[in-house]
């Protein structure tokens, strides 16, 4: 079984620190065999608010364990697109001056 716990350390002092969520994800393959290149899976997430559970079967073993995260993530909440994080993160600045109606920097 796999556990992430997601935790948020304000400014950086454990001592304020808690637990906001809770995944845990289980091989719930009935015959389990290494050789079996797929593998079933149940996992639930928890927050503070809400619990969700979920099944991913036929998962393929050769991936990386995050890409088996990731998955989970995606079922829990639904795609993200991906041009979001390319506009909302990468390009934070120029979102903001967007937003405040300011020219990019080279621009002035």
């Amino acid at each position: 079984m796999l556990r992430l716990t997601l935790e948020i350390v304000p400014k950086g002092l454990e001592e304020a620190k808690r637990t906001i969520g809770v995944m845990e994800i289980a091989n719930v393959t009935d015959d389990f065999d290494l050789a079996d290149p797929f593998g079933n899976y149940k996992f639930n997430f928890t927050t503070e608010e809400t619990r969700v559970d979920g099944k991913i079967d036929e998962w393929p073993r050769k991936l990386s364990v995050w890409k088996l995260v990731q998955a989970c993530l995606q079922m829990v909440q639904g795609p993200m697109p991906l041009d979001h994080f390319d506009r909302t993160y990468n390009h934070g600045g120029i979102r903001k001056r967007k937003k405040l109606g300011l020219p990019r920097k080279a621009e002035r």
